[in-house]
């Protein structure tokens, strides 16, 4: 869902930009929001190890992880705000995340989550990396080009919506996941 979310938000950059905001925002706006967008998919890689690390009993290696990430975060920001500017404060806001978020996952894997490191990235980041690759070659494909405005956009929107939907269903979902998500459905639809 965050992959899917994100990459949203990253493609259409320009879209929610223009339609909100106008011409007011210059044209480093979109750029920024790619990298808040791409900074927000890697630190939602660590919600479940986290949230599993936790309930094992050792929030305290969530905890430096968090505090290690903000100070990073901060003196990175720091650094690139005074030398460069925005561009280059959400650029070292992603390497940032990359390093950090990446760092964490490896870490709980060898210290406190019961299962290997080398057996979760094809079956749990496999579908979404995949994902990630190809949104980012659309997002790459759309930078520079004017926003997409009326009946193009929402047709464009709501195909990607649908193609995206059919990829968790078909691809990230499992044949028992599928087959519950069906039924919870049609008893929601039955009583509508």
């Amino acid at each position: 869902m965050n992959a899917c979310i994100c990459l949203l938000l990253a493609i259409y950059a320009q879209e929610p930009l223009h339609y909100w905001m106008g011409d007011k925002l210059g044209p480093v706006a979109p750029v920024v929001l790619v990298f808040v967008c791409y900074c927000l998919f890697l630190e939602s890689l660590t919600d479940n190890p986290s949230l599993v690390n936790d309930g094992l009993g050792r929030p305290h290696i969530t905890g430096i992880a968090a505090l290690l990430r903000a100070t990073l975060g901060l003196a990175g920001a720091r650094w690139a705000q005074t030398n460069y500017g925005i561009v280059a404060l959400h650029l070292t806001q992603l390497f940032v995340s990359a390093i950090t978020c990446v760092g964490f996952v490896v870490l709980v894997h060898r210290w406190s989550l019961p299962w290997s490191w080398r057996s979760v990235p094809r079956r749990v980041y496999g579908p979404g990396g995949a994902l990630l690759v190809a949104g980012s070659i659309a997002v790459f494909w759309r930078t520079g080009h004017s926003p997409i405005t009326g009946a193009e956009f929402l047709g464009s929107a709501i195909s990607l919506v649908v193609v995206l939907v059919s990829i968790g269903l078909f691809v990230v979902l499992s044949p028992e996941h599928r087959v519950r998500l069906v039924g919870v459905v049609s008893r929601r639809l039955g009583r509508a």
